[in-house]
């Protein structure tokens, strides 16, 4: 799945994030509407991009990777959690 483009950041860092739509669990990912996300369940995302970039990997969903953001460099910054 990693594009081949992706091979030319070989080298520049030294650990990636991938965040995509859908279930990431232990590094793999399944979409949750296959019919519009034809992906195969539990496709190996982190070993794919692992694989080409060879730096550690850390994959997840989109919505997770963007309140993570916002929590750490945007309108949450120092929010404090509730339960």
């Amino acid at each position: 799945m990693p594009s081949r483009a992706a091979a030319d950041w070989r080298g520049r860092f030294t650990t990636a994030a991938v965040a995509v739509t859908g279930v990431v669990k232990d590094g793999r990912w399944s979409s949750l509407n296959p019919e519009v996300l034809p992906i195969p369940s539990a496709f190996p995302l982190v070993h794919d991009w692992r694989a080409v970039l060879d730096v550690p990997v850390t994959a997840m969903n989109d919505a997770q990777a963007a309140a993570w953001g916002e929590y750490r460099h945007g309108a949450g910054k120092g929010a404090t959690w509730f339960s």
